[in-house]
């Protein structure tokens, strides 16, 4: 049984790294934030592959006038202000454009959880935190004895092995570590398949029907399969762009599953709030 849970985890850790894209900080409206801020992002340790997409760091110097645009993302993140370390947040899930606005010199500490993982360390439903940028209070798995002097470094590296133990060591994690949800497989393939995938299809891995699942990824992650699957083909036709593996964004959409640009520029006016001609990459 260890070994299967081991080479479980290790198969999750491929996937992970192969499949999991990320281009949530660098999209913005201002052009004057350009140099402006520093953004890492480090994928989690093979231990909690199944549990966490990844760690970030970020640093601003200068945000005073300015918003940084945060799509829609089936992933919940905790949040250390590490410039007041008494200060901790819960970003929920969101499904539509979230704007924050940045102050001077912001520096964050971020602990992205895979979609549906950090509802088993959260005591109320996923779906009241959907869209809501929180404080932790005790509803929450105490994840507060993250604010020490151990994360008054700033390199990624130290805030990350950090997180780790208190992670692996939690009550909360060894329920994950012994459990297996067939909701999870589904979530891998949804990634894996960039969402390009039919929800019976995902019903089918789930071993469910299709009712069931939307019933569970409500309560887990807080969306419905179809609507994830949107969220993960768009993401992953902007990081494409953003990367510059494809120079035309429009023909790219189509190579990612869009029927048309039609499609691809209301999904784009959805989950940005901006036309395609006003985004603008870094």
């Amino acid at each position: 049984m260890v070994e299967l849970a081991t080479k479980y985890k290790l198969c999750w850790r491929k996937h992970i790294m192969d499949n999991y894209f990320s281009v949530q900080v660098p999209l913005a409206e201002n052009k004057k934030i350009k140099d402006k801020f520093k953004y890492e992002e480090v994928l989690a340790t093979s231990e909690l592959a199944d549990t966490v997409c990844c760690y970030w760091n970020f640093s601003s110097y200068d945000f005073s006038d300015s918003d940084i645009i945060l799509m829609p993302d089936p992933c919940i993140n905790v949040i250390v202000d590490l410039n007041n370390m008494k200060n901790i947040y819960i970003l929920g899930p969101l499904d539509k454009p979230f704007k924050y606005k940045f102050t001077k010199t912001s520096r964050f500490f971020g602990i992205k959880f895979l979609p549906g993982r950090f509802s088993t360390f959260s005591a109320i439903p996923i779906k009241s935190i959907k869209n809501r940028f929180i404080p932790f209070d005790s509803k929450f798995y105490d994840l507060s004895k993250l604010s020490t002097s151990r994360l008054m470094k700033s390199d990624i590296n130290s805030l990350q092995n950090y997180a780790n133990e208190e992670i692996l060591n939690s009550k909360e994690y060894n329920i994950i570590k012994n459990s297996r949800l067939n909701i999870f497989d589904s979530v891998e393939q949804i990634y894996i398949r960039k969402g390009n995938i039919c929800i019976s299809d995902l019903a089918q891995i789930s071993n469910c029907s299709i009712r069931t699942l939307s019933r569970k990824y409500d309560a887990m992650i807080g969306m419905n399969p179809k609507f994830m699957c949107r969220i993960i083909r768009f993401q992953y036709t902007l990081f494409c762009y953003y990367n510059n593996l494809e120079a035309n964004l429009t023909d790219l959409a189509i190579m990612s599953g869009y029927y048309d640009q039609s499609h691809f520029y209301k999904d784009f006016k959805e989950f940005i709030g901006i036309s395609p001609s006003k985004l603008i990459f870094y």
